[in-house]
């Protein structure tokens, strides 16, 4: 959630696109049409896809849960990282040809969108052992971890800690396989 003055809005798209339009530039949204719907496109995908199985799925069991005592579902988990895999596959084609970013040399929301699933799911055994095998990509978040605006947040952000309010995810997010 996100409040500005008297506005209040929820949901990462929505704030994202209002800091990017309300604030100083520079701008992480295309100009041109077609761009603008390939950025769409890719963050449509990180909320369905990406986010999904390498944070609900994975990153949850092996990071989230065991720090309060909860064992991990590896039926979770092993139907997770196949899915996983074919992301990283198509993150590969799109950045293996030398690609700095998601839509080619400009910078976008969607580059941001994907940067707290693929961190994330780095701190995992399985993360550490898929991303060496896609360079392409690899480079990406080598790219997007040294932005300054990306270290000064890390920089920000408090020791990890068990996340208390996560025992109801283990009920209400757990899929059932």
């Amino acid at each position: 959630m996100l409040q500005h003055d008297d506005f209040t809005v929820y949901e990462t798209s929505a704030i994202a696109t209002y800091i990017d339009e309300a604030f100083e530039k520079p701008a992480l949204q295309p100009k041109d049409a077609r761009d603008r719907a390939r950025m769409h496109q890719w963050m449509s995908s990180v909320n369905s896809y990406y986010y999904t199985y390498m944070i609900y799925h994975v990153t949850h069991e092996r990071l989230v849960f065991p720090r309060l005592g909860i064992a991990s579902d590896e039926k979770v988990v092993a139907h997770a990282l196949p899915k996983v895999e074919v992301g990283l596959q198509v993150l590969e084609r799109q950045l293996g040809h030398g690609k700095p970013y998601l839509l080619g040399a400009d910078l976008t929301l969607a580059d941001f969108y994907l940067v707290p699933c693929t961190f994330s799911f780095s701190l995992t055994e399985e993360g550490k052992a898929m991303y060496p095998k896609y360079p392409g990509f690899c480079r990406w978040r080598e790219t997007m971890e040294a932005l300054p605006t990306v270290q000064r947040f890390r920089a920000s952000l408090p020791p990890r800690a068990p996340i208390e309010h996560a025992r109801e995810w283990a009920v209400s997010h757990r899929p059932k396989y």
